[in-house]
């Protein structure tokens, strides 16, 4: 069996809360099964019942192959499930079911229960929960709803925050769909579990570390999303603004591919990611200072900065030097690309020290030490698309590990340069 990431977490080597929280695919509950179902290793999921079926519902799902298995799980723990996402719903800070963020937060709770449970145990590996596990499957497919629900929200298409309104962005994003298997839940318990997950109101409480971890991983999730916007947004502005057409020519077939692929992508899309989108993204949950920081770094695309000039200079400096995998840029296009970039950069310095921020906040709660260095993830910094142009333009690779002052660095075989 794989390396339990508890060990991973006890150790010396970079970690993240979340990205524990997200690689739990080698774990297995109480009653044998894998905590992950079919994404688990193949020796995970030896010996254990893995029956598909064609989904009788008259949906999209239908005639489509779902797990059963798993469905008998979730039916015989769902009401114990639903009645601890009731008293965690209730214990939210002013949770009155208008914000999509509750929403995400309270799956992340669930999602996040048998990590926090290894993580919390100090290395003892006690078998996970059947209804902790649970909590996990159900949560994991509306994670990539909820995350997707902050993103509609950003860019001005927010869905009513009402069960018709998830179950409607549902629809449309076929969110039910998966790669090799749909949904097996029938349509009467995805409406419970999507009501208790938006509504649930109870008299019992979660402990506050609890509600205080889910937020922190909630908070995490929606920086994410405000970055992953803000890339979008400066990739497109540098291949259809600052260096449009010929401006940008390739050394390599490789970046050449890539720029016309790249290229083609920015310019079809139906409705493009603005840096507002982004600062609209950035959540309250980070803190009032730090928010309206972020907020002004992705708004504006780093160009205000303080630091911004010399950080140009140095970007300036580095294109001049002509060790890239494009040709040199002319003089126009060259001053402008260096701004961008420059503000890019400090922009991406920005996010990485948010999430790191974050990542201490969870630390404190869970006791662990703040001193092992943090490994970003792509669910919290999903892949930046514009590090690919940052790099090839100047023949350096960016270097900016999670730390309290994430110093910002370009780096190639001949030189090492701070950025600012």
């Amino acid at each position: 069996m794989m390396e339990n990431p508890l060990v991973a977490a006890l150790s010396d080597k970079p970690w993240a809360v979340s990205g524990l929280i997200y690689g739990i695919d080698d774990l297995v509950d109480d009653e044998g099964r894998p905590v992950s179902e079919r994404r688990a290793p193949s020796a995970v999921k030896k010996g254990v019942p893995m029956e598909l079926r064609q989904c009788p519902y008259a949906d999209e799902r239908h005639g489509q192959p779902m797990n059963v298995s798993a469905l008998g799980q979730i039916t015989r723990y769902l009401d114990a499930v639903l009645d601890d996402i009731r008293a965690f719903r209730s214990s939210l800070p002013g949770a009155d079911g208008e914000e999509w963020t509750e929403l995400l937060t309270t799956v992340i709770d669930q999602l996040a229960g048998p990590a926090v449970h290894l993580l919390r145990s100090r290395g003892a590996s006690p078998p996970i929960a059947a209804r902790r596990a649970v909590g996990h499957k159900l949560a994991a497919g509306y994670f990539g709803v909820a995350r997707g629900v902050l993103v509609a929200e950003a860019r001005g298409e927010r869905p009513e925050v009402s069960v018709e309104g998830l179950h409607q962005f549902v629809r449309e994003s076929r969110a039910l769909i998966g790669a090799s298997e749909v949904c097996a839940g029938p349509p009467h318990m995805i409406a419970q579990v999507s009501g208790v997950l938006l509504h649930g109101k109870s008299e019992e409480r979660a402990a506050p570390d609890r509600v205080s971890l889910a937020e922190t991983l909630s908070a995490q999730v929606a920086a994410s999303v405000a970055w992953e916007l803000f890339d979008q947004a400066i990739e497109r502005r540098l291949l259809l603004e600052d260096a449009p057409g010929a401006a940008i020519r390739p050394r390599t077939a490789t970046i050449r591919a890539a720029l016309a692929e790249r290229t083609a992508h920015v310019a079809e899309a139906r409705r493009p990611a603005t840096e507002e989108d982004a600062a609209r993204a950035v959540p309250a949950t980070l803190g009032v200072q730090a928010r309206a920081q972020m907020r002004a770094m992705l708004g504006e695309g780093g160009l205000a900065a303080p630091e911004h000039a010399g950080a140009a200079r140095v970007v300036a400096d580095l294109l001049d030097r002509d060790e890239g995998a494009v040709e040199r840029l002319g003089g126009d296009v060259r001053e402008q690309v260096a701004r961008r970039l420059a503000g890019y950069l400090l922009a991406y310095r920005s996010t990485v020290s948010a999430l790191f921020q974050l990542e201490l906040r969870m630390r404190a709660i869970l006791g662990y030490s703040p001193d092992v260095p943090m490994k970003l993830n792509g669910v919290v910094f999903p892949l930046p698309r514009c590090v690919l142009w940052v790099e090839a333009l100047l023949g350096h690779r960016l270097r900016c590990e999670p730390s309290t002052a994430s110093e910002l660095v370009l780096a190639n075989h001949r030189r090492a340069v701070n950025v600012a």
